[in-house]
């Protein structure tokens, strides 16, 4: 007699309760959490079967489980997973393919484990080099989970009296801050704290902020101005770096032409821990001497061929000119829909990454959070994973791997309209 299949259903509450005791209470997407078996490619598989195109995790940036990322990680760790301590083939081969493609004057590549390590380091660097306390950043950044990115998330926690905070653009609504001006303020509330701005971090897609749309010259003005204050800049690359924002760069792509120090993180192995800083020896070689950085799984081969993977993936598949091309298509077709559907209040984006905002009064733009959440879920039931981010979470955003065809797209706006049509 054939053995029965499991219960989907069963399993799922089976895998609550013991993440609950394990765990504790955490917070899972969706009302009903999703149980994944499978990654592949643009495609997510449940215990049931389902599929699920993914529309949301901007970790695998060339695709779940690639199978050029699969074969180099599986290869090195059957030969040798080492410290940097050690000399090993993969880091020092993959910290030169990195700084190959960074500004002229970058020269030094530090590994870690993640974007939070790598905001922590860069941060360390900025304060060690201009002895200074403070920093700006965005309102509702995100920047990281260490003690010290935490208090640069205002997104996930009140900023204490060190750093400062700016307030986003967003061109939907005719909000344009001046970047001196908001800069200016930004340094007046720090020395009323006793501080002076040690770096502005900035993510220059302005991700948690909902990938509002920027001014011309915003984050150069931004720049310049803190630049003329004494502070670097780090450009926190996790979300918008590796060909995100249609350019390896996306700082380059804001306009952004000068930068100190970049971080990157999340995608930058494909879903395999690794955290990267760049910077110049001038800076590095200082902060090294008088604070010895070492991390035991930072720079560790397996994770080195990983990262090596992905860029030879990126290049050898065109990945960055197929982001401009599929992400304009995407954009394209989602105005379209806006015209059947007035919830549709802004498209907006560049490369693979896309804010799709839905608003109940297209005159007012009035953000439509609630209508947005009712969305996430009609959209998992119409078989794509999307989420909401923003000040007002009413703002998908879309964030897929850089593998998307024009097949996706199709789904995805085939799923959206009957997802809409459903509320």
């Amino acid at each position: 007699m054939p053995a029965l299949a499991p219960d989907p259903a069963a399993a799922r509450t089976g895998l609550i309760a013991q993440r609950d005791a394990a765990f504790g209470k955490i917070w899972h997407f969706y009302e009903t959490p999703l149980h994944l078996t499978r990654g592949q490619g643009p495609w997510l598989i449940g215990a049931d079967g389902t599929r699920y195109l993914d529309a949301y995790n901007n970790v695998p940036q060339v695709g779940h489980c690639h199978p050029a990322v699969v074969r180099a990680i599986a290869r090195q760790a059957a030969a040798l997973n080492a410290n940097t301590r050690y000399l090993a083939d993969s880091p020092g081969s993959y910290a030169q393919a990195l700084l190959a493609k960074a500004p002229a004057g970058f020269d030094v590549c530090s590994f870690v484990n993640s974007g939070s390590e790598a905001n922590d380091v860069a941060a360390q660097i900025a304060r060690f080099a201009t002895g200074r306390t403070g920093a700006v950043v965005m309102q509702g950044a995100y920047h990281g989970i260490t003690a010290a990115t935490v208090e640069l998330s205002p997104l996930t926690k009140a900023p204490p009296a060190h750093v400062a905070c700016l307030p986003p653009p967003d061109l939907y609504r005719g909000v344009a801050p001046d970047p001196a001006e908001s800069w200016a303020k930004a340094v007046a509330a720090l020395a009323q704290a006793g501080h002076q701005p040690a770096f502005l971090m900035i993510d220059t897609a302005l991700t948690s902020n909902g990938v509002p749309g920027q001014p011309e010259g915003y984050m150069q003005g931004l720049a310049r101005a803190g630049r003329a204050s004494g502070a670097l800049v780090i450009a926190d690359e996790v979300q918008a770096g590796l060909g995100r924002l249609g350019s390896f760069w996306g700082f380059a792509t804001q306009g952004l032409d000068q930068v100190d120090v970049i971080t990157l993180g999340k995608p930058v192995g494909n879903g395999h821990p690794l955290g990267v800083v760049l910077t110049r020896r001038d800076l590095w070689q200082a902060f090294y001497a008088d604070c010895e950085v070492f991390s035991t799984f930072g720079g560790n081969s397996v994770s080195c061929a990983a990262g090596q993977a992905v860029l030879d993936v990126i290049e050898r598949e065109d990945l960055i000119a197929r982001a401009n091309q599929v992400g304009d298509l995407l954009r394209t077709e989602l105005r379209a829909l806006a015209r059947q559907f007035p919830l549709i209040g802004d498209v907006r984006g560049r490369g693979m990454l896309t804010g799709l905002e839905f608003v109940t009064d297209q005159a007012a733009r009035t953000a439509a959070p609630h209508q947005a959440r009712q969305l996430v879920e009609r959209m998992r039931e119409n078989g794509v994973l999307v989420g909401t981010s923003g000040e007002y979470r009413a703002t998908f955003k879309l964030r897929p791997p850089l593998t998307w065809t024009e097949t996706e797209v199709a789904f995805f706006i085939d799923a959206l309209r009957k997802s809409l049509n459903a509320l």
